[in-house]
C-alpha cells in the first residue's frame, strides 16, 4: 500500500479518550484539524514521516521491521513497526499502538492506548 504524499488532518474521533487514558490534559489535543499535516515518503519498507502541528514539526525515519521512536500524543516512546496486511502498525510492546491504513482514499491513523481507541483521518492535499 502506498502511503506517500502530503496529507491534511480532516477530522478526529475519540482522541479525547486517548488523552484521558494517557493522563494528558485535553489542551494537548488539537481543537481543530487546522495546521496538522503529514508528509510521508515511502520507498518499499523505508519511511520518512514529517508531522507538522501548530506546536511544531518533527520527523521520523524508519524501516518496517525495525525499531523507532514515535511521538504519540506528544509523548515519545520506543516502538517497533510491522505490516499487518496493508496496515502499517507501530507498537510500543505494552499493547499500545498506532496503525496507519488507507481506507476509501483517506489515511486513517488509529491510536490504541490501554482500553481507549481514537482516530485521526487525513485527506490527501
Amino acid at each position: 500500500m502506498a502511503f506517500s504524499g502530503n496529507w491534511k488532518l480532516d477530522r478526529m474521533e475519540g482522541m479525547a479518550d486517548i488523552a484521558k487514558a494517557m493522563g494528558l490534559p485535553e489542551s494537548m489535543m488539537p481543537s481543530s484539524p487546522v495546521g496538522f499535516t503529514l508528509e510521508i515518503t515511502q520507498n518499499g519498507d523505508n519511511f520518512e514521516i514529517k508531522t507538522t502541528t501548530p506546536q511544531g514539526t518533527r520527523a521520523s525515519t524508519f524501516t518496517v521491521g525495525g525499531s523507532l521512536k514515535e511521538q504519540i500524543m506528544g509523548v515519545e516512546v520506543d516502538c517497533t513497526s510491522k505490516w499487518d496486511g496493508s496496515k502499517l502498525v507501530v507498537e510500543t510492546g505494552k499493547g499500545n499502538s498506532l496503525t496507519r491504513e488507507i481506507v476509501g482514499g483517506e489515511l486513517v491513523a488509529t491510536v490504541t492506548f490501554e482500553n481507549a481507541s481514537g482516530k485521526r483521518i487525513f485527506k490527501k492535499c
